[in-house]
């Protein structure tokens, strides 16, 4: 992903949250979260969350993403819940 892709996404997706009234402070404080999340379903690792796994997207769940079998492609567009 490109580095302004990434910035213009941010600045998307954070100013609907601000004019639905949340605090600054708030979405600021969620942004780590969501950077770790977004680091960790993309390690190589064979994780989900147990019953939690159609709800939070996992780096078991996202390899689906990048998979180049038939039955999974073109379907897996979550980048947090998977619902």
């Amino acid at each position: 992903m490109h580095p302004v892709n990434d910035a213009l996404m941010r600045v998307v997706g954070v100013l609907p949250v601000l004019s639905l009234g949340f605090a600054p402070i708030a979405v600021a404080g969620i942004v780590p979260v969501l950077t770790f999340m977004a680091i960790l379903v993309h390690a190589n690792l064979d994780w989900d969350w147990g019953p939690l796994r159609g709800v939070v997207a996992s780096p078991r769940f996202h390899r689906w993403q990048h998979t180049s079998e038939k039955e999974a492609r073109d379907k897996n567009f979550a980048g947090l819940l998977p619902v």
